[in-house]
């Protein structure tokens, strides 16, 4: 008889991150911290760490599989009402750690699951597979921990008679491996002629649900309630929608975390979509994904697995290679979302190599975690990326047992965290870091992508701003204040001197106050307003004076002294009704100098 233990290994991601403000799966307290980004001389200490060791266990990669079924209705880890003889082992040792382990439906289905295929293929199932299985059977743990005994029986050996001769070895396999912490387990034994299997199968549980359908309601809305089981300031989910589409859950607002509540809009033609919920720890700016679900909108059963594609089979031999294959196959796929393509940014991208090692090793477990938040945070602020930057996302996924870059785009794509990131319209650069491994023990990349100030027309960018300002007037049950274009223009001349780097804002919305008050003859009164886009800026309670009747906008962006990121710039000043004005002049030759 052999016994075997094996911690299979799954990708590593982050959720995919912005500054505030950001599309669907982006979410970073970024823009609400001062100096949130490691600095230049941060990200060099690095640079020494090394790539993450190779993963002991091996995989195997199947393009199809077919489940046996029965599958329980309802995602979380009920217990299990009705257990065989080897599931009582499990049982008891579980009764032992009550409130901690449970030996769950789902996770009876997984065994099972999990075990049939590792009976038949020799070998445990890769990430793809691994994460379906998973889901499929509405386990909430996002990682299996597999133990094994298996072994030859003699000619005509009866199940009963293996149990009797195993019962001691699986009690010690139970209690050697059932693991820590809040747990759910399952159990199962097969066998294939002669050669008998029992698989016990163990999930970190990260969080409660309360049992939830993965199909869709009424309103096309999947809605998953429970309990952070780790620190948590803020729970998000997300959910895919075709092949290119991320949607954001709704939160209930009324929960306080660890408690939450998300209600996912799903479309009713997908077979399936996965659902990601994703805690962010007080403290932290970056989010981890702790819960994954199989959703089923169209009600489907779901009963096979197919490895999903995105791109074309492209064996990878050097991280060169990966970047430059990545860029082809990812912007054919935006091409097909209509989304614009990506620019390859080279400078950064080597940093992004650099920055890999410690991502994956932090949260591979093999260096420290904390390594991980910084070398993410690092390839965010994107310090050598060419354009100043509005707003960027980073993740990552490894791949193990392939060097096919096909393999990694799909696991990347099929996470709606880092599809956000990928195919997101806005994100016109794109920085890679791959790591490469020799003999295909693994393919793993950390990406990002940036969206830069300048591509956006005046135009729109003011008038969105007006539209956000209106919705608030409105909200205050308060007239929109008229726009005065013949100031405004004047406003805009003295945002560009703050963009182009001639004045700083405080000297600019200075001279420009200056300037109109001696033009109109009144004192006047104006702001300065920031943000990451011109929805978002924040507005003064002075501005919604009921003696508020006209005002003069623009809106530009720069990029403050040290800062990674730009910010979007607004000055806006309230004009006196009825006031004289001074005969429009020529700009002053001064105004474009420093």
């Amino acid at each position: 008889m052999e016994r075997n233990t094996r911690v299979w290994l799954v990708a590593a991601v982050l959720a995919a991150v912005s500054c505030a403000g950001g599309g669907p799966g982006e979410r970073s307290r970024a823009a609400t911290q001062e100096k949130p980004f490691p600095t230049r001389d941060e990200l060099r200490k690095l640079g020494a760490t090394p790539p993450p060791e190779q993963p002991a266990a091996s995989v195997v990669r199947a393009d199809a599989w077919d489940l046996a079924g029965p599958f329980p209705e309802r995602i979380g880890e009920e217990p299990i009402s009705d257990p065989n003889a080897w599931e009582q082992l499990l049982v008891e040792a579980a009764s032992q750690r009550a409130g901690l382990v449970v030996a769950s439906q789902a996770m009876r289905c997984a065994a099972r699951e999990f075990g049939r295929f590792q009976l038949e293929r020799g070998g445990a199932p890769d990430q793809s597979l691994h994460r379906f299985l998973l889901a499929r059977c509405g386990a909430t743990g996002m990682r299996a921990d597999a133990a094994t005994l298996q072994g030859d029986l003699a000619l005509g050996s009866t199940d009963a008679a293996v149990l009797q001769q195993w019962r001691e070895q699986a009690r010690g396999m139970i209690e050697e491996h059932l693991g820590t912490g809040a747990r759910a387990v399952g159990i199962w034994f097969g066998r294939r002629g002669d050669h008998a299997f029992l698989m016990l199968l163990s999930a970190e549980r990260r969080v409660r649900i309360d049992p939830a359908s993965p199909l869709a309601g009424a309103d096309g809305r999947i809605e998953l309630r429970g309990e952070a089981l780790t620190a948590a300031q803020t729970i998000e989910g997300f959910v895919n929608q075709g092949r290119s589409r991320v949607a954001q859950c709704e939160r209930d607002e009324s929960l306080r975390p660890p408690r939450f509540a998300l209600r996912c809009p799903t479309e009713k033609g997908d077979e399936s979509a996965w659902i990601e919920a994703v805690v962010f720890p007080p403290g932290r700016v970056l989010g981890e994904i702790v819960l994954d679900v199989l959703s089923r909108p169209g009600g489907a059963q779901v009963t096979s697995y197919r490895r999903p594609r995105y791109g074309r089979s492209a064996p990878i031999a050097s991280g060169e290679e990966f970047s430059k294959r990545l860029l082809v196959e990812l912007n054919r796929v935006r091409e097909q979302a209509d989304a614009p393509p990506l620019v390859f940014e080279s400078k950064e991208s080597e940093d992004a190599e650099k920055l890999a090692a410690p991502y994956f090793g932090a949260y591979l477990g093999t260096s420290d975690p904390s390594l991980g938040d910084v070398a993410a945070l690092g390839l965010m602020a994107g310090w050598d990326v060419d354009g100043t930057i509005r707003e960027a996302g980073v993740g990552g996924a490894l791949v193990a047992g392939t060097s096919d870059l096909e393999a990694w785009l799909a696991e990347a794509l099929e996470r709606p965290s880092v599809r956000s990131t990928l195919l997101d319209p806005k994100r016109s650069r794109l920085a890679v870091g791959p790591l490469v491994s020799p003999k295909d023990a693994y393919l793993a990349a950390l990406v990002a992508t940036y969206s830069v100030y300048g591509a956006d027309d005046p135009a729109a960018q003011l008038a969105a701003f007006h539209a956000h300002l209106d919705r608030e007037y409105a909200a205050r049950s308060l007239p929109a204040p008229v726009r005065d274009a013949d100031i405004a223009a004047l406003v805009a001349r003295y945002v560009g001197l703050v963009q182009s780097g001639s004045r700083t804002p405080e000297a600019a919305l200075r001279d420009l106050l200056a300037e109109v008050s001696a033009r109109l003859h009144a004192q006047v009164q104006g702001w300065r307003l920031e943000g990451s886009s011109p929805e978002d800026v924040a507005f003064p309670d002075q501005l919604f004076a009921k003696d508020v009747r006209r005002i003069a906008a623009a809106v530009g962006y720069y990029q403050p002294p040290g800062s990674a990121w730009g910010r979007t710039l607004v000055f806006v000043v309230v004009l006196p009704e009825g006031s004289l004005r001074s005969v429009e002049r020529e700009p002053r030759a001064e105004l474009g100098s420093s």
